[in-house]
């Protein structure tokens, strides 16, 4: 299947990006289990109610620096956002707030906090039949990145010289449609709206994606107000659900393509129920997928869907107590967060002895900034580090 953005490809085609060089460990260094991540982990908090959250040494860098730190539940029950108790939330959100506010303390560098959801992408091959990646997330537990976003490369790379998978993980084909609704959406909800949010859609200006902002500062934002989060993917999930409804039905563990005349008849019923008004490129947008969609045998790899509901969140602090949470649906792409703030990253050698001491300094300076109520205890990678 094929759809070119009504955004405007040239415009997109000349977004010029910056470029980092990271190093990456081995990849035997890290696997996708939970014993992986603790491994991993250079500390470990133990919250109230006796969940484990690790802080993690990520085997593949967001950043070029080592203010890079993943905090991920040592459980994989505890999974995505909309399924989390609100003691496991605002645990989870306060302890990444101290983390984020360690990193900033310590490298003086703009941080942002990236989570990408895909909540059955951990049960799907690595690869769909087509040769294409078939996950957004290959993590179960819920987790974040927190990483820095300065210390570029001296060099940029035009969007349009990259390869059609690259561009498709920076920008989703989909993202202006995808956008449009998510959009309609949430503008209906009066949480949302009574929490100050506006709504801003960016698809040819970085960072990519739907931008919500509130006029709250990150740290009180992420401490008290994670409900939001949660609230904002149970909507994106439900119009997610009643569009997969238009053009599949389940046979299995698999989605069976609808015929031509049933997804007409099923997109005519959803835009007439629909309880708000779409842009009319988006209806148009919409009919034309109803009439051309294609089973995945028959289309270019990169121009396959994502197998079920993928989304990735930016959350950034804009200054003057303003934060912006950044909504990219991944409908078709298989990026993640530093996608979408178009960070095209080139990978060079492994990390060396130096580098992985580096890290040890700043993980130990992280671990005694945070807060106290927190406790945190030094995780295996420190401990087995410094005894090398």
């Amino acid at each position: 299947m094929s759809f070119e953005s009504s955004a405007g490809r040239g415009r997109f085609e000349d977004i010029q990006m910056p470029v980092r060089v990271i190093k990456d460990r081995s990849p035997t260094a890290f696997s996708r289990d939970v014993a992986s991540l603790r491994e991993n982990a250079f500390g470990v908090v133990i919250t109230t109610s006796g969940a484990e959250i690790a802080l993690i040494s990520k085997a593949r860098n967001y950043s070029s620096t080592p203010f890079d730190t993943m905090v991920s539940f040592l459980d994989e029950r505890k999974s995505a956002i909309h399924v989390l108790s609100d003691d496991d939330r605002e645990d989870f959100f306060g302890l990444v707030t101290g983390v984020a506010r360690g990193m900033r303390e310590l490298s003086g560098l703009p941080i942002a906090i990236g989570l990408n959801q895909h909540p059955n992408g951990h049960l799907l091959p690595y690869r769909n039949e087509a040769g294409q990646k078939n996950r957004v997330q290959t993590l179960q537990p819920l987790h974040v990145h927190v990483y820095e976003i300065g210390n570029y490369a001296d060099k940029k790379q035009r969007m349009g010289n990259l390869d059609k998978e690259e561009q498709t993980d920076i920008s989703d084909p989909l993202l202006k449609l995808s956008g449009e609704i998510l959009q309609a959406e949430l503008s209906q909800s009066a949480s949302l709206l009574n929490a100050g949010a506006s709504f801003d859609l960016r698809t040819d200006a970085l960072p990519l994606g739907l931008h919500v902002v509130f006029p709250i500062g990150v740290d009180q934002f992420l401490t008290e107000y994670s409900e939001l989060l949660a609230q904002m993917q149970d909507q994106a999930l439900h119009v997610y659900g009643q569009l997969a409804n238009v053009f599949t039905q389940p046979t299995g563990p698999a989605m069976h393509l609808l015929s031509i005349d049933q997804r007409r008849e099923n997109m005519d019923v959803f835009l007439d129920t629909t309880p708000y008004a779409l842009p009319g490129n988006s209806e148009t947008a919409l009919r034309w997928l109803a009439n051309n969609i294609k089973d995945v045998k028959d289309v270019p790899s990169h121009h396959t869907f994502v197998n079920g509901f993928a989304v990735t969140y930016t959350i950034m602090d804009k200054g003057n107590d303003t934060t912006l949470v950044n909504i990219h649906p991944r409908l078709m792409s298989r990026g993640n967060s530093p996608d979408s703030l178009g960070i095209y990253k080139e990978n060079t050698s492994e990390e060396t002895e130096a580098d992985i001491l580096g890290k040890i300094d700043f993980y130990n300076d992280l671990l005694e900034n945070l807060h106290p109520t927190w406790h945190p205890l030094s995780g295996p990678f420190l401990i087995a580090k410094t005894v090398m």
